[in-house]
């Protein structure tokens, strides 16, 4: 059984490739890709507009980026990365 099997059955959701629920966020578009059981984890593909900023903002979790093509900056407290 593979790991997203397991985490399907365990309450989990995937969504196939080209698909997922769509939302638009300050202009930006997120595609919801999938979560883990129990909400442990869930994974959004972001579609940002070349130089498009993302006001400086909190949340109570954690956040992780894979990017595909392009450049990022981030801030963490005062410091940008």
């Amino acid at each position: 059984m593979t790991t997203e099997s397991r985490e399907a059955q365990q309450g989990g959701s995937i969504v196939e490739a080209g698909a997922g629920r769509r939302y638009d966020v300050l202009g930006d578009q997120l595609v919801f890709k999938g979560t883990g059981a129990r909400g442990a984890w869930s994974v959004f593909e972001i579609e940002k507009r070349p130089g498009a900023p993302t006001p400086p903002h909190t949340h109570a979790w954690d956040e992780a980026y894979y990017i595909l093509s392009g450049a990022v900056e981030m801030m963490l407290g005062e410091r940008v990365f």
